[in-house]
């Protein structure tokens, strides 16, 4: 035991007492102190400062007083705290009090100890504003002195003084980087008591954390996030957090589950709530390079294609290394042997999150991503110019003539046992009865390219279920679709692109410069072609020439492409049985999963995108009517004044009861106006 120790829990009295010696000590130190007196300059103040200890001890604390008050050496402030001990036990508080603060020391311990029992005195006394100053001062003299920081939180958390518990955590997290201190300020985070502190608070005890303990780091980090969502302060912490964030090197090894699904909650919270776009754009790059860097290969893809989506619709706000990370995620999801049913589910979860905030991702969208779930159905999209002969080719495909006159929709013919045929828009869902309205409905008449349709109609189609196979016929592509035509909506859909030529005139440059952009743009994508009105040609040996003309010329950009010849004056069966070997020939080099894996993740993205698009047109259509109501009040506040002027010139004798009866209906009908564009830009 050292000497202060003896000296706090008043056992300096034992120094005088032999080993094995069991005289009681009132005795010991009583011939202790004649033998003293009998010294030519006796000091008595050593032994009277240990016989107060032991009248304390024995409950006698007027003696002790007697005792204690007679010191004058090194010991006089332990002997006024220790008659302030006694004071105290004596339920003289005043008395207590004066002692404990006359004290004048340059010990930390005996101001600890003198603050600790002025703590338990100004509680007793209801005095909680000097009990807190007190607690403060003796923790900030020696925070590592025994029990005096578990002393300080206990007090502060039996009076719900939450500002200074959660300070004491803080400071005491940083200081010793303990995970105690880390897992009571989490503590008090989840409790609600930490909510009036401003975001940046926490920074330094979140730097601290990481560097201790990262999985503590992200359990904190989720709290606070959740503490101040909803708060006035939320947009705040968000900044305060992924600046913060941003400068620490986390990475998806780390396996942050729980802060990574916060982030993909706050992302579409943030897109699709009540915040204008202009307010969450400057956050919205950081969020997303944070989310991006924590997240793990097997549940990357929603953040993934989120930063391509943003970036898509916001170009530049992404810094380049987090674009060119995103898209290889994109890529390597296809390897990977979840990336399939991932990509699916990650689907679902945007469509349903979208559709519980009263939020629509578009039908089309929804109808292409389920039609993909069908793996063994091979789309091949069919498209050529105008007046190519693309649709008897698909009459002869489908077995009927389904198909008579120009279309502006998008067709998909599927095998189904179940004859069905629906018209399917972003908005709207509608079902077609019989033919004659389903060609209305595919018509040039009914449909504009700003409007787009699909068309999916699912009937007994023979050749189609043998061949596992579904055709999607697009539009005639001319002049005044050429760079808006709903095609290049489609080819992500499709498995495979069919491009039909006409033998008059193949493979023009127009078409080239069609194909060209295609395979620009959809690199992945098979494409061949199909020379069709073959039968035009003179002679046979002709054909043969145009045939193999048209084929060197395709080869030369398309080499990877084969082609087919076609006519629909020729025999149909042996044309359905060529064409049928020819289909059989160029699905085998397709990865089936893969691609499909590939398609959905791009989905995924679009799906992002219109929510981003449908967001951004919400706010500009409530911007604009602001301005209009704005505008309003200001023309019908003019309106009102210039009736007020009327209405005064209409008090003058000449003026008659007739026109100011005209007057009094108009200014009411002006104001009633002016309230309710008042109301609507409230």
């Amino acid at each position: 035991m050292t000497f202060e120790e003896q000296l706090i829990k008043k056992s300096y009295f034992e120094t005088y007492m032999e080993s094995g010696n069991r005289t009681h000590p009132v005795r010991v130190l009583g011939e202790l102190y004649l033998e003293e007196q009998k010294n030519d300059m006796p000091d008595l103040s050593y032994i009277r400062f240990a016989q107060g200890e032991v009248y304390f001890h024995n409950k006698d604390f007027e003696a002790a007083i007697f005792k204690w008050e007679n010191i004058t050496n090194e010991f006089e402030p332990w002997a006024k705290k220790n008659m302030g001990d006694a004071f105290l036990e004596l339920g003289l508080l005043t008395s207590a009090e004066e002692l404990y603060l006359s004290i004048e020391t340059e010990s930390n311990v005996l101001k600890i100890e003198s603050g600790l029992q002025l703590l338990s005195l100004y509680i007793e006394q209801g005095k909680l504003e000097k009990a807190v100053a007190v607690i403060k001062k003796s923790v900030s003299l020696d925070p590592d002195y025994p029990g005096v920081t578990e002393i300080a939180r206990a007090f502060f958390e039996e009076h719900n003084d939450w500002e200074n518990a959660v300070e004491l955590a803080v400071n005491e997290g940083v200081r010793t980087g303990s995970p105690k201190w880390f897992d009571v300020l989490n503590q008090y985070v989840e409790q609600g008591h930490t909510a009036q502190f401003a975001p940046d608070y926490f920074n330094e005890a979140l730097s601290v954390l990481f560097q201790v303990d990262r999985s503590r780091f992200e359990q904190l980090a989720v709290s606070l996030w959740e503490s101040y969502k909803g708060q006035s302060s939320y947009m705040t912490w968000l900044r305060e957090f992924n600046q913060l964030f941003s400068g620490m090197d986390g990475n998806r090894k780390d396996g942050w589950t729980h802060l990574s699904a916060v982030y993909q909650d706050t992302y579409f919270e943030l897109i699709n709530g009540d915040r204008l776009i202009k307010e969450i754009s400057p956050l919205i790059p950081e969020l997303l390079t944070n989310w991006l860097k924590i997240t793990s290969p097997d549940n990357s893809l929603v953040s993934a294609s989120s930063i391509i989506a943003w970036n898509e619709v916001f170009p530049g706000t992404i810094t380049s290394s987090a674009i060119h990370d995103a898209e290889n995620l994109v890529l390597n999801s296809r390897e990977y042997h979840d990336g399939y049913e991932d990509s699916m589910q990650l689907f679902k979860i945007i469509i349903e999150w979208a559709e519980n905030h009263e939020i629509e991702v578009g039908n089309r969208i929804k109808w292409m991503v389920q039609e993909l779930q069908e793996s063994n159905v091979h789309n091949l999209l069919i498209a050529g110019i105008t007046g190519n002969g693309k649709s008897s080719f698909v009459n002869t495909i489908v077995g009927e003539e389904l198909i008579t006159s120009p279309t502006a929709a998008v067709i998909r013919f599927k095998n189904e046992e179940n004859p069905e045929i629906q018209e399917i828009t972003d908005t709207d869902v509608r079902q077609i009865t019989d033919i004659e309205d389903f060609k209305e409905a595919a018509g040039v008449r009914r449909q504009t390219h700003k409007n787009e349709t699909i068309i999916d109609f699912k009937a007994e189609f023979p050749f189609l279920r043998e061949h596992a196979l579904a055709l999607i016929d697009t539009p005639g592509i001319n002049s005044n679709n050429y760079d808006k035509h709903p095609l290049y909506n489609y080819l992500r859909f499709a498995d495979s692109l069919l491009f039909v030529l006409n033998a008059n005139n193949p493979f023009t440059e127009k078409e080239r410069e069609i194909l060209s952009k295609i395979s620009e743009y959809f690199p992945d994508l098979p494409i061949h072609f199909l020379l069709n009105k073959i039968d035009v040609i003179y002679s046979q040996q002709e054909a043969i020439d145009v045939f193999d003309q048209t084929w060197a010329e395709i080869s030369q950009y398309y080499p990877d492409s084969k082609m087919f010849a076609f006519s629909s004056n020729y025999d149909k069966g042996k044309q359905l049985r060529d064409f049928s070997d020819f289909i059989q020939t160029n699905r085998s080099t397709v990865d089936f999963e893969q691609e499909r894996t590939a398609k959905l993740q791009f989905f995924v993205r679009r799906a992002i995108t219109y929510l981003l698009d449908k967001r951004i047109e919400i706010e500009n259509n409530h911007m604009e009517s602001i301005s209009w109501n704005e505008e309003m009040v200001s023309k019908l506040n003019g309106a009102i004044n210039s009736w007020e002027i009327l209405k005064k010139r209409s008090q003058v004798p000449s003026r008659n009861h007739t026109e100011k009866s005209r007057i009094k209906p108009v200014r009411k009908s002006l104001r009633r106006s002016r309230k309710f564009c008042e109301a609507a830009l409230s």
